[in-house]
């Protein structure tokens, strides 16, 4: 798994793909079944983030909104699956539970070979989390 620090476009894996950054993928994921249904789509990833049920409580508490929710579960499954986190392997996953909205635009918008990364600034408050060397 790559670590934290280093994910930046220098460091995205040679797969001679395009690349796409997860915050434009996210921001296509709007549908009203797919966000009533995410804990599905979750559950799918099978790459639990370590906050999940922090995560979930935050969301139904209304103090993260769905895309910044979405932007910390994919994240966390993009840096899991370093070099491997295609559009292709999130339209398979999205497939598999049907959001056949959410596929539709993703199809139209990106290419199945473009590579997701995620850019230090997004990951920025993982990061200080992870790494805090506090005395």
């Amino acid at each position: 798994m790559a670590n934290l620090l280093d994910v930046t476009t220098d460091s995205i894996p040679d797969s001679g793909s395009d690349v796409v950054q997860l915050k434009d993928v996210v921001e296509f994921m709007t549908d009203p079944y797919f966000i009533a249904n995410w804990k599905l789509f979750y559950n799918s990833l099978e790459s639990p983030h370590p906050n999940f049920l922090q995560l979930e409580k935050w969301f139904a508490a209304g103090f993260k909104t769905f895309h910044e929710i979405l932007m910390e579960i994919l994240g966390h499954w993009v840096i899991a699956n370093w070099g491997d986190a295609s559009i292709a392997k999130l339209l398979e996953i999205l497939r598999k539970d049907h959001f056949w909205k959410v596929v539709e635009i993703l199809e139209q918008q990106f290419s199945p070979t473009a590579t997701i990364i995620v850019t230090k600034s997004k990951l920025s408050f993982q990061i200080s989390l992870q790494n805090d060397d506090s005395d």
